[in-house]
């Protein structure tokens, strides 16, 4: 458990009053990140399962649109937040727990449909053209999963610790290896040649040894920055 927090707080500011509790412990990670990082993983695990797998075309013009606005939404959120940090009074609405899980949970799944179709070019030689989400539609069941599993954390907070800690971290890990791994073949110019889903192995190992060498730097610099303090 020392570890995922020490890893996380490389990500994370960790600060209690914005994090998630269960059974009286925070997780390791605050609502808003919480919300993000377990959003786009079951965002990716949603147009996998709906058999979007290889289908490389960037989303229409709707769904851009209304990704950047869920992202927007996100990072005015975070902004605010900030901000009523700084000042010490409400800034431009009162920030919440609720708020930081919500807008997490959206740009999530913003997110993960932004970087889908990247993935998919990336990985596979025989990508097609077509687009993972062809309409605003396609959003409401990535949007629908995330909110189900938000509204199980939010409204079931004597849940187990253990069972919420492991889904956090897991979600991480997924991202910075799905980001990681696409940019190692992009990077050994490798994209575009796997046929099969054992051929990704190799590059995703080297995301995840790249995600615990990047948030393991950052944690161990932010423990020297505050330790001098």
């Amino acid at each position: 458990m020392g570890v995922i927090w020490f890893l996380c707080s490389g990500i994370c500011h960790q600060l209690a009053d914005h994090s998630l509790h269960f059974q009286g412990q925070a997780l390791p990670l605050c609502a808003r990140c919480t919300g993000l990082f377990v959003a786009f993983a079951l965002t990716m695990l949603w147009y996998w399962l709906a058999g979007r797998s290889r289908h490389a075309g960037m989303p229409c013009g709707a769904v851009l649109a209304a990704s950047v606005l869920l992202l927007a939404v996100w990072a005015l959120d975070g902004v605010n937040s900030l901000g009523q940090m700084l000042s010490g009074g409400t800034w431009l609405y009162a920030p919440s727990n609720g708020l930081r899980l919500v807008t997490g949970l959206v740009a999530g799944v913003a997110l993960a449909t932004l970087f889908w179709p990247v993935m998919q070019w990336s990985l596979w030689a025989d990508a097609v053209d077509e687009r993972a989400t062809r309409s605003l539609r396609d959003l409401t069941g990535p949007l629908g999963l995330a909110a189900l599993v938000g509204a199980l954390m939010w409204f079931l907070p004597p849940a187990p610790y253990a069972v919420w800690l492991v889904v956090v971290f897991v979600s991480v890990v997924l991202t910075f290896a799905s980001a990681n791994g696409v940019l190692t073949l992009l990077i050994l110019n490798r994209e575009g040649r796997l046929y099969r889903p054992h051929q990704a192995i190799p590059y995703w190992l080297v995301g995840v040894a790249a995600f615990a060498l990047e948030t393991g730097a950052v944690a161990l610099i932010r423990q020297l920055l505050l330790a001098n303090l």
